[in-house]
């Protein structure tokens, strides 16, 4: 059972979400079916809606007692009576049916196992002393399928009853049907009088066409009711309504292929625009961060982690090794600063890929999105404007960041200096010893193992060392390495993401909007 109600809500929503996306012809067609389907008056579901509207002591309780079959509402002949509305719906009411009496604040519903597809509210009597009555019938007039006009042959010219109501809601001619009850009290001839005057009256009030029919909801003589004449006109009503509803169906459902065809939103299958672009961000992150701190300058950090470590602690040829590499005639034979530095990001390759990724999935993602959208992003994130995006997003987090740091020294790098040292000293003492006194046959050599003891011992710790700041330097290349990445991943989502990502969720909201019309369509 299709939700025509939450179906052309659903449409409404699509229709303003898809300016941005389908061209002027396509959204003009879905806008006057939303705008058709909207201007047809009443409920949309599938029970008709009927209200009884009448004046105190017209019969309203009665009659609608009468084609209830059964004591549905308390009966007054001389004050108002009803209060507040009173629904007589199906003892099992569509969803629809239950959210419309909500809306419309009607509290009071007794269910029946009668005809399926009818409701019938019971209004406060128009003439009511309480303004409140006045209103709730005001309020009701425009969201139900029909008015029943409950008149009698006293007060059915009434003055308050043509003014204030059936002259102000002429235009809504077509839902009202006019009831003219107690015509048990009348003869024929009276009875002729009184229905032409009153066609007479309306026509001249701007009706075309009156629907009237007459009804003796509670005869003087005790006998059954006489509401068939009624009974017929609602169950025509209820025929009219399926066609209505099976067109307003069809003519929505054409509305909502329509929209997802021009929004490029029937073939579903693949990856969706947001994952692409994910993808994309991802593999341009990646690609920024690697202009500023790339594998080499990674193993630059090792490598003078490596150095400073061994300066500290290689003794005193570690530091005259550290001093030679500073020096203007190191720097001459190209050995590597004891800092790591960012270098030119300009002058690294990669930035030209990553223009070219980042330009093919706008191009893609803008086609996909179409529409005046897709235009106005491929107007603003075209080559030149995505190039400069892209720069400024390297510059500034190469601001943010800061350059790559060296490694602190650690304590026990200077006490294995210390050791060096003495190890230095012991190795030109037993070069000493092995210069003056030689090698003796036949005596233990110590002087040999004193030179071989300080040069083995002095490269463990020599490798120890290095080991160390090497690991150290790498250590704190990748923890720059994250850092940058991190606030590469921040410039280019301001920059790039946020913009795309809004664009592509609004499609997201069209196609979500999209499938609640289908849902409701398929009464889901």
């Amino acid at each position: 059972m299709a939700d025509l109600q939450a179906t052309h809500d659903a449409l409404t929503e699509a229709v303003g979400l898809a300016e941005a996306f389908v061209g002027p012809d396509d959204l003009a067609a879905a806008r006057a079916v939303a705008d058709d389907v909207g201007s047809r008056l009443g409920y949309l579901g599938e029970t008709v809606v009927v209200a009884l509207a009448g004046g105190t002591g017209s019969g309203k309780s009665s009659l609608l007692n009468a084609l209830a079959g059964s004591e549905v509402t308390e009966v007054g002949a001389v004050r108002p009576t009803t209060a507040d509305p009173t629904a007589w719906i199906p003892a099992n009411p569509e969803p629809g049916l239950v959210r419309l009496l909500d809306e419309l604040g009607i509290d009071r519903r007794i269910g029946h196992n009668g005809p399926a597809s009818l409701a019938l509210v019971d209004l406060p009597d128009y003439d009511s002393v309480e303004f409140e009555h006045r209103a709730t019938v005001e309020r009701l007039v425009p969201r139900v399928d029909a008015i029943v006009w409950v008149l009698d042959p006293q007060k059915y010219s009434d003055r308050a009853l043509h003014r204030d109501y059936l002259v102000p809601l002429a235009d809504y001619e077509d839902q009202f049907l006019f009831a003219l009850n107690q015509v048990d009290r009348l003869d024929d001839s009276g009875m002729e009088a009184v229905l032409t005057d009153l066609e007479a009256r309306l026509r001249a009030e701007g009706y075309q066409q009156p629907v009237i029919v007459t009804t003796a909801a509670r005869p003087a003589d005790g006998g059954p009711p006489r509401v068939e004449a009624l009974s017929e006109v609602l169950a025509h009503r209820l025929d009219a309504k399926r066609t209505v509803r099976a067109k307003l169906a069809t003519d929505l459902s054409r509305a909502r292929d329509r929209l997802a065809t021009a929004a490029g939103l029937t073939d579903r299958a693949g990856p969706t625009p947001a994952e692409r672009w994910e993808a994309t961000e991802h593999d341009a992150i990646e690609g920024l961060t690697g202009l500023l701190v790339d594998s080499a300058a990674i193993e630059q950090a090792s490598r003078v982690g490596e150095r400073t470590a061994m300066s500290r602690a290689a003794g005193p040829i570690g530091r005259l090794g550290a001093l030679l590499r500073r020096s203007r005639f190191g720097r001459a034979l190209g050995a590597a600063p004891d800092e790591p530095g960012p270098g030119h990001w300009w002058t690294r390759p990669g930035l030209e890929r990553v223009l070219s990724e980042v330009s093919r999935a706008v191009t893609d993602t803008s086609v996909q999105l179409g529409g005046p959208l897709g235009r106005r992003l491929r107007e603003d994130f075209g080559p030149d404007q995505l190039e400069e995006q892209l720069r400024a997003s390297v510059e500034g987090t190469h601001h943010n960041v800061g350059d790559i740091q060296g490694v602190s020294a650690r304590w026990w790098w200077g006490l294995v200096g210390v050791v060096q040292l003495a190890l230095f000293a012991a190795l030109v003492s037993g070069l000493v010893w092995l210069y003056v006194d030689g090698v003796d046959r036949g005596e233990f050599p110590w002087n040999l193992v004193l030179v071989g003891g300080s040069i083995i011992v002095a490269t463990v710790l020599s490798w120890a060392v290095g080991a160390s700041g090497r690991r150290l330097g790498r250590r704190a290349g990748e923890r720059y390495r994250q850092r940058v990445e991190t606030a590469m991943a921040a410039q280019v989502r301001t920059r790039l993401s946020d913009p795309i990502l809004d664009s592509i969720r609004r499609r997201d909201e069209l196609a979500e909007a999209l499938a609640k019309m289908s849902q409701a369509l398929a009464g889901s």
